[in-house]
């Protein structure tokens, strides 16, 4: 605003003032500030009596005005909410960028879209304007669950135990995290599966304006494993057998042949194949001295999804799934 100057000396003389240089006007002895810099004033003071005139310059520095920049309200928002606009106004007309300083957001021009659960920390920076400096500001804002997804029932909610073939049917809660019912619809999806598994959820979506709901995943696991060939082990039955019938092959070469070289002759032939067929059954026999083969067990970790069809907010929970 205007302010007065004066200058004085012995002199009864008068003073004229005047800008030398700077961002001021002066009218009479009233002062006007018109931006930001030094300004020299002179004040010359007519010669007066036995006094003679003489001229003086004065300076001072104008500095830029102190803007306080300041965010718009914000209110408490949830994981599903929709991306919405924040604001903050000073009394300068300097342009004012928005960052995310920390917290599950983003952020494109003003359009914060929220990604997940915590506080969300935002700046706001304006740039130097006119007679104003730069001026910077701060806000944040909570972030609390828009809906949660947890395995419910069970000794230990969450894992079950299956043999190949079998199906596993997983309980889980899924329910809107502020207010009674879900904004939006919600579908589900799954990750992590064993090979050649399927899964189906019951129901299949949560519908708009649903309560909280129970809802069933049912993993149906391949039974290929199960057919894995399980050889025999040593001295199952088939073992003897196969030694039996190799013992009997030399009588019954004997049997037919009576006397002579001609009986000789079938005694070593009915000798040689026995021993070769006894060779044979230990080769096969000695195949499946391992023991079974059993199929080992395994544990999936299986990851369940929910997803706000309309953000795309989403959370998730794990399952544990062994086969064996």
């Amino acid at each position: 605003m205007p302010f007065p100057v004066a200058a004085s000396s012995a002199s009864a003389g008068a003073f004229t003032y005047a800008v030398v240089s700077g961002p001021a006007s002066v009218s009479g002895a009233t002062v006007t500030v018109t931006g930001i810099g030094t300004v020299v004033l002179s004040a010359s003071q007519a010669a007066n009596g036995s006094y003679a005139g003489e001229t003086q310059n004065a300076s001072f520095t104008v500095a830029p005005e102190t803007s306080v920049l300041t965010f718009a309200p914000i209110a408490p928002q949830s994981s599903d909410s929709i991306p919405f606009q924040v604001s903050a106004t000073s009394a300068s007309a300097g342009p004012v960028t928005y960052a995310i300083v920390s917290g599950p957001a983003t952020i494109a021009g003003s359009t914060v879209t929220v990604t997940g659960v915590g506080t969300v920390v935002l700046s706001a920076i304006q740039v130097a304007n006119g007679n104003y400096a730069a001026a910077a500001g701060t806000a944040s804002f909570p972030v609390t669950a828009g809906f949660t997804l947890s395995a419910t029932g069970g000794s230990t909610p969450g894992t079950l135990t299956v043999v190949p073939g079998a199906a596993a049917a997983f309980t889980l809660a899924v329910a809107p995290g502020t207010g009674t019912t879900f904004p939006d619809a919600m579908a589900f999806s799954i990750a992590g599966l064993p090979t050649g598994a399927t899964a189906t959820f019951s129901p299949t979506t949560i519908p708009l304006g649903s309560v909280a709901t129970s809802v069933t995943v049912t993993i149906q696991t391949s039974s290929t494993a199960a057919s894995v060939d399980r050889k025999r082990s040593p001295g199952s039955p088939a073992a003897p057998d196969a030694w039996s019938l190799a013992l009997l092959l030399p009588l019954l070469g004997v049997k037919r042949v009576r006397g002579g070289l001609r009986q000789m002759r079938g005694l070593t032939l009915g000798l040689v194949a026995g021993f070769v067929l006894l060779a044979g059954m230990a080769g096969l026999s000695g195949c499946g001295s391992s023991g079974p083969n059993y199929p080992p067990e395994q544990t999936y970790t299986v990851t369940v999804t929910v997803t706000d069809i309309v953000t795309g907010a989403h959370t998730s929970t794990n399952l544990t799934l062994t086969v064996q």
